[in-house]
């Protein structure tokens, strides 16, 4: 008898809010069983991300995204979020929805 993981979800640090890093071990426990509904908890990881560490609200994770991006390439976004980060979330999330590692 093998014991697997629930999912392939990667350890996240505890400076990562609960309520998204409970969203984030949902979406890859259910990644193969439900894609959907396992993109639509990791863009709600994603926005609550953005707004949590960005401080970006705008309504539609589109509109966040973006004002990141243009928060990034003017200087006045927190130095430790890059143009190529956000430029990588977005294109991931854009492809497939949730990450398998």
């Amino acid at each position: 008898m093998y014991l697997l993981p629930f999912s392939n979800a990667k350890p996240q640090p505890d400076y990562i809010p609960k309520p998204i890093r409970e969203d984030y071990y949902e979406a890859c426990k259910i990644r193969d069983l439900s894609p959907k509904a396992s993109a639509t908890l990791i863009r709600r990881c994603l926005q609550g991300m953005i707004r949590d560490f960005a401080g970006i609200q705008k309504g539609t994770l589109n509109k966040e995204i973006t004002d990141l991006k243009e928060a990034v390439e003017t200087g006045t976004a927190d130095r430790s979020i890059t143009a190529e980060s956000v430029e990588a979330i977005d294109a991931e999330i854009s492809r497939k929805g949730c990450t398998s590692g």
